[in-house]
């Protein structure tokens, strides 16, 4: 937030932990520093809003007269009543009001830029407008210098991720919660088969029976291993036969 500033008057003024609650000059004191309590802790809006509306004991006719501003992030609007809010959008200015409603106003933008909320009829005119942080004050007009040193939108849910109108409006059924941001994700990369050359290992060698070579010649013949190694010629003397020996084959030769 920039600067938040004031201008005094009669309604009471609540600031504190992003939040400003205004209520009419008939609240009760122990109700303004009843808030005062509750905004320490930094509550949801709905238990700010709670807290406002509880004291009508559950009549909507008799819910007073507030405004209500959530400005941790995005701003949440709620009024009832004769208040005036004008806010700053890059389209041009938005002006809300909580008139002719049956229980309240309500309004959400996504990105704010300064606003002013303003009661008429609640101070003299003239006065000097002073600057607030936080406390509990006496006004007629609330002015929040949202812009630039605004606290973020909750990283992690972008505005386009918003429903978001012509008019900076955000859909109220979506909330941003204040979450830290993310480490930022880094491109995956789909490798396709192409996207790297493919570089083909060769296989194992295996050593491979060699294949026999088959010729249209006949196979040679089958050898009997009996066979294969004929007995070898008798070189000794042959068998005589008796029947073909004469005189001179059995006289032995003597020399002379």
């Amino acid at each position: 937030m920039a600067g938040t500033s004031y201008i005094p008057g009669s309604w009471f003024g609540v600031v504190r932990s992003g939040t400003a609650v205004l209520l009419g000059p008939d609240t009760p004191p122990a109700l303004a520093g009843a808030l005062w309590d509750l905004l320490a802790d930094g509550p949801e809006v709905h238990e700010v809003l709670h807290a406002v509306t509880s004291s009508s004991g559950g009549s909507l006719a008799s819910i007073p007269s507030f405004g209500i501003l959530d400005f941790k992030g995005s701003l949440r609007v709620f009024l009832r009543g004769g208040l005036d809010l004008t806010v700053s959008q890059p389209q041009g200015p938005v002006e809300l009001d909580g008139r002719d409603v049956t229980t309240w106003t309500e309004r959400r933008f996504a990105l704010p830029g300064p606003c002013t909320l303003t009661i008429p009829g609640a101070g003299a005119a003239g006065l000097p407008e002073l600057p607030l942080r936080e406390g509990v004050v006496l006004l007629q007009s609330l002015s929040l210098g949202l812009g630039a040193d605004q606290p973020a939108l909750a990283t992690g849910t972008s505005a386009a991720a918003l429903v978001v109108d012509p008019d900076g409006n955000a859909d109220v059924r979506q909330i941003i919660e204040d979450v830290p941001a993310p480490a930022a994700a880094e491109p995956v990369v789909e490798e396709s088969a192409a996207s790297e050359p493919v570089v083909e290992e060769p296989a194992a060698t295996e050593p491979v029976a060699a294949e026999p070579v088959v010729t249209d010649e006949p196979a040679p013949a089958a050898v009997d291993p009996e066979q294969a190694d004929p007995e070898p010629a008798d070189t000794g003397p042959s068998t005589l036969n008796p029947s073909t020996l004469t005189p001179s084959t059995l006289t032995p030769s003597i020399p002379m």
